[in-house]
């Protein structure tokens, strides 16, 4: 993680001076508001070795000459995170804090911040992006046709705490390949954009960013059902539906006036029973079913005819 070589035990004074591209945390505000007022720690002096994997938070300030010398620096492997605090002397920052402002907020920020760091186990899924009716329905992907699409991002730092510097862009793309691009908006620690209306179908979408030279990306998927009129308002419009039987001639009843209303029925003159006949002839060939019956009767005409002598 770090090494000192040619050192025989002197020390330097060193003023701590902020990395620009440290990302492992958000130094607090007030830090950075009373950092340079510090007093010096005492650094061993030598050539100082940074191994590739380490990030530093603090440089060394040697008199008025900024030096790539670290001051703190992390690390963090597959064996967990650790801290180097190349000076001694720690305790003078937080004495010199009490005296300045009768209170130790700026170290105690500070050393927050770095215990926080070490303490917390990273978060697996570092960029978060869901669908708000998702999170509002417990997972509902099913939108209606006038309903909008609307995502938000979440991007944790190595502290998990939520950051928006990095820009977001998103991408949704339907089924016959059709492109819509987007790009998120900040809001407080984390983003929002709002997709607006789309077309019935099935669509997939992407989301990506990139954070400490690590392409970060999320996917899924969401679907657009059409649109039910009926159901776009379930209230009954009362007015429009008075101002519809005033145009027709007719008349508006509420549940509660059910007697009025059968009463109303009886007074139409033109309200009355109306009995509809038809009439229908066929030939008697038709009947084909009748033939049998006619034939058996007038055989049995005859039988009784000749039996009784007749002809």
């Amino acid at each position: 993680m770090l090494s000192i070589n040619g050192n025989n035990g002197t020390t330097t004074d060193a003023l701590p001076v902020v990395n620009a591209d440290f990302t492992l945390f958000t130094l607090p505000e007030i830090v950075r508001q009373n950092l340079t007022a510090f007093p010096p720690l005492a650094s061993p002096f030598g050539d100082y070795n940074v191994s590739p994997s380490s990030v530093v938070l603090f440089n060394q300030k040697i008199g008025n000459v900024s030096t790539e010398y670290p001051l703190i620096l992390f690390q963090q492997n597959l064996d967990g995170r650790s801290c180097v605090i190349a000076g001694e002397g720690l305790w003078r920052w937080r004495m010199w804090d009490y005296e300045q402002h009768k209170n130790q907020d700026a170290f105690n920020a500070l050393i927050s911040s770095i215990v926080q760091f070490l303490a917390v186990k990273p978060e697996e899924r570092q960029f978060r992006v869901r669908l708000e009716k998702e999170m509002q329905s417990g997972g509902n992907r099913i939108f209606s046709g006038n309903e909008s699409v609307i995502f938000h991002a979440e991007l944790l730092n190595e502290s998990n705490q939520l950051i928006n510097d990095p820009d977001v862009s998103l991408n949704i793309k339907d089924e016959s390949g059709k492109e819509f691009p987007f790009l998120f908006s900040k809001a407080g620690n984390a983003y929002s954009v709002n997709a607006g209306f789309f077309p019935e179908g099935n669509y997939n979408w992407q989301a990506r960013t990139k954070y400490n030279n690590k392409d970060l990306t999320a996917a899924g998927s969401f679907s657009v059902t059409p649109m039910q009129l009926e159901l776009v308002n379930t209230r009954a419009d009362h007015r429009l539906l008075y101002q519809l039987s005033e145009k027709t001639g007719g008349k508006l009843f509420y549940p509660s006036q059910l007697k009025e209303f059968a009463a109303d029925i009886e007074k139409k003159s033109e309200i009355k029973p109306v009995l509809y006949s038809t009439t229908r002839t066929e030939p008697l060939i038709n009947l084909r079913w009748l033939i049998i019956p006619i034939l058996l009767l007038f055989s049995l005409e005859w039988g009784i005819r000749k039996f009784n002598g007749g002809y």
